[in-house]
């Protein structure tokens, strides 16, 4: 497992941590001593329960519904950086039919999440530009159109000053 760039551990059903890949331990900065027997939710999160609410747990969710499951979730290294990881697990089921292990998979989708942060920005501010930009095109208009009027009325003001001038 050694050339797979996704984190990949095998859980308990009660969240507790049999194996991890190189990815995990390397992302966190742990061995493999480290981190077996250990919750996920306390290695991926830094948190004393599993995950909840914003923040659903896949692992739960496969449980539940004996199938698997994804969602996007925040987690911190060691060092308390975030980074955006993809989670899905899937079940591995015992002999009673039930979930028995979890095969849990993550991959760092941080760059992604970022560019989509980026590209939304950006797009934001375009449409500031834009909402700009046209006010001050209809301002410009405006004022074209007041120009052309005026210098319209001057034409035809001229012309009346000059018939006026030739009637005498």
């Amino acid at each position: 497992t050694d050339g797979i760039r996704e984190g990949i551990m095998l859980l308990t059903a009660d969240f507790k941590i049999l194996w991890a890949n190189r990815m995990i331990l390397k992302a966190y900065n742990l061995s493999l001593k480290d981190i077996q027997g250990k919750f996920c939710y306390k290695i991926t999160h830094k948190v004393d329960a599993p995950c909840s609410g914003d923040d659903a747990c896949p692992l739960t969710e496969c449980i539940a519904g004996k199938q698997d499951a994804k969602e996007l979730h925040v987690h911190y290294d060691n060092a308390g950086r975030k980074s955006f990881v993809e989670v899905t697990c899937y079940p591995i089921f015992n002999s009673e039919g039930q979930p028995g292990e979890i095969i849990h998979i993550s991959r760092d989708i941080t760059d992604e999440v970022e560019a989509k942060e980026k590209i939304k920005t950006y797009v934001e501010e375009l449409e500031k530009t834009k909402d700009k930009l046209s006010a001050q095109l209809r301002e410009l208009e405006s004022f074209s159109k007041l120009s052309v009027d005026r210098e319209l009325k001057m034409i035809e003001l001229k012309k009346k000053i000059k018939d006026l001038e030739t009637k005498t």
